[in-house]
């Protein structure tokens, strides 16, 4: 008699799987627990946690604040890829993978404001990048 599978079977391939726990473990390690009030505290960061790929599952620091003149970074803990682009194509980033980072250069010369952005990959994505004066 064959065993009988229960449940929901994983489609994606093993490596994938262990990428995105490590991925995890790792934000983790880097952010405490407390991950996105840690992240917050972090200026011009924005964080693709895992799982992002998931519809409505938004970026892990959906509200960034820096200060005008500053670069905001990406950075990338998820299993799949991801990118950060300006609604108004103000800036954007390259796709980057699983623990990657991109230094947002464009996002230096930013008046002070209330930016909104997306990841083109996943359209349900979306965040704001708040620019105050220094």
């Amino acid at each position: 008699m064959k065993p009988r599978i229960t449940g929901p079977i994983s489609t994606k391939p093993l490596h994938r799987r262990i990428g995105a726990l490590i991925a995890a473990a790792s934000l983790v390690g880097v952010l405490g627990a407390s991950g996105t009030s840690q992240a917050a505290k972090v200026p011009g960061l924005i964080i693709a946690g895992p799982g992002a790929f998931v519809p409505f599952v938004n970026y892990l620091t959906p509200r960034v604040v820096m200060s005008k003149g500053a670069i905001a970074t990406f950075r990338n803990f998820d299993a799949v890829q991801h990118d950060v682009v300006s609604d108004k194509g103000l800036f954007s980033s390259a796709k980057i993978g699983i623990g990657a980072s991109y230094a947002i250069a464009s996002t230096h010369s930013l008046p002070p404001g209330t930016y909104k952005f997306h990841c083109s990959l996943h359209n349900w994505m979306k965040g704001q990048l708040i620019v105050r004066k220094t």
